[in-house]
């Protein structure tokens, strides 16, 4: 038995939800997919100003993040969310 068997022999379901931003639409589909069958639950945004967006919206319990991308790279996501959500 594999990593993946054991991932899959011991999955559990969750209500925790994760936020992704990711660009490259190859790597959050991944992410999601996996993320997903683990039980959690995925929201995917393609830039920080996007992700910003989504966590005024709703509450996550873990935000993944991509640090080089478009419209708003990770490093000033991390800088405006810490102005416009607090700490």
């Amino acid at each position: 038995m594999g990593y993946n068997g054991l991932i899959n022999k011991y999955e559990i379901e969750t209500n925790q939800k994760i936020l992704i931003a990711e660009d490259e639409r190859a790597i959050a589909k991944a992410l999601s997919l996996k993320l997903e069958h683990s039980g959690y639950q995925t929201t995917v945004t393609s830039n920080g100003k996007e992700a910003i967006e989504e966590l005024k919206k709703d509450k996550y319990d873990l935000f993944l993040m991509d640090l080089i991308m478009p419209i708003m790279d990770g490093f000033s996501t991390l800088e405006k969310i810490k102005e416009e959500l607090g700490d």
